[in-house]
């Protein structure tokens, strides 16, 4: 299948304070785009941190699929209101190498207080001075604040969530398929690849 990419980046006026919310929006306007058309594409933000989606987004897909997001009116009124700048569709280069970005779930505050308690109970069971161990809450947020990962935000029914997300590197073999992508770009099995270059 020939594979081909898209790039959207925050336009060059825009201050680093703003590439989330500018990457958000046109992420949400690409699950959009995936739902109602029911096509699938795959996505990389490929100078995220931990921190921050960067300033670039790169789409991969068939060129139906890259047409359908270069001719969306949405698309096209965020270049317009001067919020991305939109590049043509190219072939991927020869020497780029192939990764998974996908979803993740981050744990829940319930998960996180459950599992405290438990170290807690533990560390009591095991002896130690209840003087000298942490709260609960002490706990909780030891393990809350472990995991940093980079997020985009999608709205959607007049609400906003966070989108979690980790890049990992994918075997040189792995093939592409359309059908390895969830509707936000994710991957969701081993065929969601896409390329860094």
């Amino acid at each position: 299948m020939d594979v081909k990419y898209i790039e959207i980046d925050a336009h060059p006026k825009a201050e680093p304070e703003e590439w989330g919310f500018v990457l958000s929006k046109a992420i949400s306007r690409l699950h959009g785009i995936f739902r109602s058309h029911e096509i699938r594409g795959g996505i990389d933000l490929p100078l995220a941190t931990e921190v921050s989606t960067g300033s670039k987004l790169r789409v991969f897909g068939r060129e139906p699929v890259l047409n359908a997001v270069v001719n969306n009116a949405g698309i096209q009124d965020f270049q317009k209101r001067r919020m991305i700048k939109l590049g043509p569709i190219q072939s991927v280069p020869e020497d780029a190498w192939k990764i998974r970005v996908r979803r993740v779930r981050k744990k829940g505050e319930a998960e996180l207080l459950k599992r405290a308690r438990r170290k807690r109970q533990f560390l009591l069971n095991k002896g130690v001075d209840p003087k000298e161990i942490k709260s609960v809450q002490a706990l909780k947020a030891q393990g809350r604040s472990k995991e940093r990962r980079p997020y985009f935000l999608i709205e959607k029914d007049n609400g906003k969530y966070s989108i979690f997300f980790k890049q990992d590197t994918a075997p040189e073999d792995a093939a592409w398929s359309e059908d390895g992508f969830n509707s936000y770009g994710l991957s969701s099995n081993e065929r969601g690849v896409v390329f860094r270059f």
